[in-house]
């Protein structure tokens, strides 16, 4: 029998679960209409704290980022069904961010009303959004050349730790006021990203730029593996 007597039918926490979803449901399709609305007007300054600084060339990489996550979350719980974990999870691969950053935007949103990209958030350390950053990815590539190829007879060798003062200190240091810049293993990401190779073999570390069989340079490890010789 299909219905719902005694001992078939939902208990106390399926029936709440039902409801929740139902709700989480409904709120979802009300919030999909406004970063929709966004792409489909081309129009951020609704979404960003600051849109002066924040809607020139390099900060909108940031912004489209977000609202593209967040449709994308919003449109997987509207198609397939409430399932947050899992749809934050696969929105976070590709947009490179953490599952639970992806939630937080869309809590923001639908709370709210709307995605407000706090202008602090740019200086957070993530690497990707400013990697994905076509200019500052040919600075970052210049500068490694350079110091790999055209290197001077009296300048040291290129480590990691130099590449992430470059950044911190030159290509980035108006957007990384007031914090603690990146760290070296997200340099190091960095320069995987751009298809650059730091390797350690026994003491020494080899730096293959652009995996370029033919350019090795060794340098010596510190002593007790000083750090900053090598990728964390």
């Amino acid at each position: 029998m299909d219905g719902c007597g005694a001992g078939s039918g939902e208990g106390p926490n399926e029936k709440h679960w039902s409801r929740r979803k139902a709700d989480l449901m409904e709120t979802y399709r009300n919030a999909l209409g406004t970063p929709q609305k966004v792409e489909e007007m081309n129009n951020n300054g609704s979404v960003v704290e600051d849109p002066k600084i924040m809607l020139d060339e390099r900060h909108m990489v940031q912004t489209t980022r977000v609202v593209r996550a967040v449709k994308h979350f919003l449109q997987l719980e509207v198609q397939d069904g409430v399932a947050k974990m899992e749809h934050s999870r696969e929105v976070a691969k590709v947009y490179e961010v953490d599952p639970s950053t992806v939630r937080r935007w869309v809590k923001k949103l639908c709370k709210g009303g709307s995605v407000v990209i706090r202008k602090r958030q740019y200086n957070k350390r993530e690497a990707h959004p400013y990697i994905d950053d076509e200019d500052i990815r040919n600075g970052l590539r210049e500068y490694i050349d350079r110091r790999l190829y055209r290197r001077k007879r009296d300048e040291p060798r290129l480590r990691i730790a130099d590449v992430q003062k470059w950044i911190n200190d030159d290509l980035l240091k108006e957007e990384l006021a007031g914090t603690r810049g990146f760290s070296r293993r997200t340099v190091h990401k960095w320069m995987q990203k751009l298809d650059f190779r730091w390797s350690r073999h026994r003491k020494w570390v080899d730096v293959d730029g652009h995996n370029r069989p033919d350019v090795v340079t060794p340098r010596p490890r510190g002593r007790n593996g000083d750090g900053n010789n090598q990728p964390q």
